[in-house]
C-alpha cells in the first residue's frame, strides 16, 4: 500500500467542497500547502493534520477513542504510540509496520515529527481492518481509490 498516496487522498477528502485556496486561508497558510499535500509533493505533518481536523470540525480525539480506544489527545504522540504498541517491543512493532527501529523509536518518543503517512503506516501495520474502518470514518464514509 502506498501510504503517501493514502495520506494525500485523506487530505483531499477532508477538504470536501472547499477549494485548496479556501482551505489554505482557513489554515493560515500563505502558500498553496494544500495543493502540495494533495499532489504528494509534501507530507502533511501530524500537527498540521490536527489543525486541519479542527478547522473542519472533525473530532480526531473521538475517532481515536472509537477505533483504537485511546482516551487521550491526538497531539500527544508519545502517549498515543505507547497505547497503540501496548507494551510490545519496538523491534516487534518495527517489523509489523515496516519502519526502522530507530525511526520508530524517535517517532514514539516525539524526537522526530510524525507525518500523516507515518501514522497511517503504523496503524495499518498493527490492525488493518480497524485502520480501514478508521480511515473510512475519517473521510466521512467515502471509500478511497487506492
Amino acid at each position: 500500500m502506498d501510504y503517501k498516496t493514502v495520506a494525500s487522498q485523506i487530505v483531499r477528502e477532508l477538504r470536501g467542497d472547499l477549494s485548496q485556496e479556501q482551505l489554505n486561508r482557513k489554515l493560515g497558510f500563505k502558500s498553496n500547502q494544500v495543493y502540495r499535500w494533495e499532489k504528494g509533493h509534501a507530507k502533511i505533518d501530524w500537527a498540521d493534520f490536527i489543525l486541519l481536523s479542527k478547522k473542519i470540525d472533525l473530532n480526531l480525539d473521538q475517532l481515536l477513542l472509537s477505533y483504537f480506544r485511546f482516551n487521550g489527545k491526538a497531539e500527544d504522540i508519545p502517549a498515543l504510540f505507547e497505547h497503540l504498541f501496548a507494551g510490545q517491543s519496538i523491534s516487534r512493532i518495527s517489523k509489523r509496520v515496516e519502519i526502522s527501529e530507530g525511526k520508530l523509536r524517535r517517532l514514539a518518543n516525539g524526537q522526530t515529527a510524525i507525518t500523516l503517512d507515518d501514522f497511517v503506516k503504523v496503524i495499518f501495520g498493527l490492525d488493518r481492518m480497524e485502520s480501514l474502518a478508521f480511515v473510512h470514518d475519517l473521510v466521512g464514509g467515502k471509500t478511497l481509490p487506492s
